[in-house]
């Protein structure tokens, strides 16, 4: 048997799909990808099943929706099988890179890596803890829905893997420093071990500081809240309200950075075994693209000028969420240009490279003001992502059937030459090519933790011209966005109240409820 080939999975944060040169984007910040997707294949209908990372990669890595076993709230740790123990299991040395916090093994997406690095700051990993854990709990709470009792009771049973997970992250950062951390690790060490102490002896205190102090994780520790706390969160609140309205003068977190992702795989191809390999790569910075000053390197500084000269020329709306956008993008797209020179430079330039984005942004639409509001994220810009395959034996093709997220694992599967479960819901990306999607699914359960049972659940289904966003309570689809994508395709219009469209519009709602009767058989199951 011939041997199977090398595979790298790229996932660039945040990347749009009409970002893209070759999407139609001039000027084009991205000759690198463009030129990948023109000499490989470029599937220009691939859709997300949902925004944000942890609502998106489960359906990526375990070709599952989001809504599948349970709900996404422990990512794909409660899911049958991650596509990379297939690769595992078939004899492929396998290395994965993370640099955001819900692709963590406390999700469970360490999952057939023989080697997986987490490369997540401490303040990144405990403000998505909080939000996850804490912002919906406290929302329940002050409107009556559970007790003080309960509260305290559900910080005992989950918040002792957040504070572990966060001290596993503090190792690995005392093995690889992360230039530019605006607090060291011994600062968070004494942190982390202060809460871990008090939610033995005191877990109420924990609940009392996070309703009065938010999300500032410098108080982690502190048994007590005090008037110097309160004045200091009140002035951070207002110059962040200030400062940070569209574009981030300052940051409260950092992030490893693509060169950095780039080290690391250099690494690892110098100390590979004779066995094929999968590298899974996961770029930060797109999703950090509004920070206007990103932390600096010697080599990014030279290059910085150029990209916003880069990012200025040939433009119409100059907000500045925009222009920084296009200043990450010429950044990240220079970036994967350097990988490709570490494997020529380390003799794997016959490496297959699979493309793709967990979601897209919001890089100043008008008159949308969605924020990070999850059940109003279904517009194209949040879920339609670039697909690229290139690499020695991909035939040249330009794809413009739809597809999803569910078809990237049985994709992968297939370049390696191996079976695709049966529990897949997706295609393969040859599959796609013959017979393409009617419909692609996004859904979630709105703001805080997934909860299928207790909340509304929301849901976008999309054919190739036409789209509507649905929620449901008890089960049963209602219409809330209704988008002609033929004629309003930046779904600007909402026909909602319109009589129009009646046969797409009751097709979809079949869709919907069809879909929504399998979540409802399915967390019986699970249960």
């Amino acid at each position: 048997m011939a041997k199977r080939p090398n595979i790298i999975f790229i996932v660039i944060d945040a990347l749009r799909y009409d970002r893209l040169g070759v999407s139609g984007y001039l000027p084009s910040r991205t000759p690198v990808l463009d030129q990948l997707a023109r000499d490989g294949q470029f599937y220009k209908s691939n859709f997300a099943v949902g925004c944000p990372t942890q609502i998106s990669m489960p359906g990526v890595f375990t070709s599952s929706l989001p809504l599948d076993h349970g709900g996404y709230k422990s990512g794909i740790a409660d899911r049958p099988r991650s596509f990379v123990e297939e690769l595992q299991k078939n004899g492929y040395d396998t290395f994965g890179v993370s640099t955001v916090a819900w692709m963590s093994r406390l999700h469970g997406y360490d999952r057939g890596f023989d080697n997986y690095l987490e490369m997540i700051d401490m303040v990144q990993w405990l403000q998505a803890s909080y939000s996850l854990l804490f912002g919906e709990l406290i929302d329940r709470l002050e409107v009556g829905l559970i007790s003080e009792a309960d509260a305290i009771e559900k910080i005992r049973a989950e918040y002792p893997a957040i504070l572990d997970q966060g001290m596993s992250f503090l190792t690995i950062q005392k093995k690889r420093p992360m230039a530019g951390a605006w607090r060291s690790v011994a600062y968070w060490e004494k942190r982390l071990k202060a809460e871990m102490k008090l939610l033995d002896t005191d877990p109420a205190k924990i609940l009392t500081r996070k309703q009065a102090m938010g999300g500032d994780i410098n108080t982690l520790g502190e048994a007590e809240v005090t008037d110097d706390m309160l004045r200091r969160a009140a002035r951070s609140a207002h110059w962040d309200k200030r400062l940070n309205k569209y574009i981030f003068f300052r940051s409260k977190r950092r992030h490893y950075k693509g060169h950095e992702v780039n080290r690391q795989a250099r690494h690892f191809l110098r100390n590979r075994s004779d066995k094929p390999f999968f590298m899974k790569l996961h770029y930060f910075e797109m999703h950090e693209a509004k920070l206007v000053v990103p932390s600096m390197t010697l080599r990014r500084a030279i290059d910085f000028p150029g990209d916003v000269l880069s990012a200025m020329r040939g433009r119409k709306n100059r907000h500045p969420v925009g222009i920084l956008y296009d200043i990450g993008l010429a950044n990240i797209d220079r970036q994967i240009g350097r990988l490709l020179k570490v494997l020529k430079s380390e003799g794997a330039e016959d490496t297959i490279l699979v493309i793709t984005s967990d979601h897209g942004m919001d890089t100043h639409h008008p008159n949308r003001g969605i924020g990070n509001d999850l059940q109003k994220l279904f517009f194209d810009e949040y879920l339609h992502v670039p697909f690229i395959i290139h690499g020695p034996g991909i035939e040249k093709a330009e794809v413009e059937g739809l597809m999803s997220h569910l078809d990237l694992g049985p994709s992968i599967l297939e370049l390696a030459g191996i079976e695709i479960p049966d529990d897949f819901r997706g295609a393969t990306a040859s599959e796609r090519r013959k017979a393409p999607l009617d419909y692609v699914i996004a859904e979630n359960t709105g703001r805080g933790w997934c909860d299928i049972d207790g909340k509304t659940i929301f849901m976008g289904v999309r054919t190739k011209d036409f789209k509507i966003v649905f929620q449901a309570d008890d089960f049963k689809a209602r219409e809330r966005d209704v988008f002609d994508l033929a004629n309003d395709p930046g779904e600007q219009t909402n026909l909602v109240d319109k009589q129009t469209h009646t046969e797409q519009r009751a097709y979809l709602m079949k869709v919907a409820n069809e879909r929504l009767e399998e979540i409802k058989r399915g967390r019986v199951a699970t249960v």
